[in-house]
């Protein structure tokens, strides 16, 4: 397979997958060589996407559907990068996930995004091909990317048990 980037949910409009479509005709990323591998079932209006990618840009997408935790763990682990182009979203799990793995991500400026991966990503407007672009060049710039991997880990660590279970503790005591 290469050399890739993981996209993590359900294939649908909110996760912004259209940015990226469009992103891979960028020329910065356009001559990457790095593909972008898609982990999450079909969701809705996911046809009409699908029709609407360019035949030329196939090659770079694969969309793997719906996976299982292993197999998931396994395609995090082996990417370079994880990249979160949703305009809206919980929590972000994944983002952990594949910051616990020591792999940085890639993070529209949006929902939570800023608060669970900190300083272990690099981030863009979810509306801008150019900023997405530019993040992208951060983030495969081979020094920028160990440092990252690093603080990575260290802020995955900062979603321990107890961190995350003190809000509920405060709240079931008030």
């Amino acid at each position: 397979m290469g050399r890739y980037a993981v996209v993590v949910g359900t294939v649908e409009p909110r996760k912004n997958l259209t940015l990226l479509i469009d992103a891979l005709s960028h020329p910065d990323i356009a001559a990457s060589e790095i593909k972008f591998v898609i982990i999450g079932k079909r969701g809705w209006l996911v046809d009409s996407f699908l029709q609407e990618i360019p035949k030329h840009l196939r090659d770079r997408l694969i969309f793997s559907g719906f996976v299982s935790d292993f197999i998931k763990y396994r395609l995090i682990k082996a990417a370079e990068f994880m990249i979160f182009p949703s305009m809206y979203e919980g929590f972000g799990i994944p983002a952990l996930e594949a910051m616990s793995l020591g792999r940085p991500v890639m993070a529209a400026m949006t929902s939570s995004f800023p608060e669970v991966i900190g300083d272990a990503g690099v981030y863009f407007d979810p509306f801008s091909v150019s900023e997405f672009a530019a993040a992208f060049a951060e983030i495969t710039n081979p020094s920028r990317a160990a440092e990252l991997a690093i603080k990575a880990i260290e802020q995955n660590d900062t979603f321990n048990p107890s961190r995350m279970a003190a809000p509920v503790v405060e709240w079931l005591y008030e």
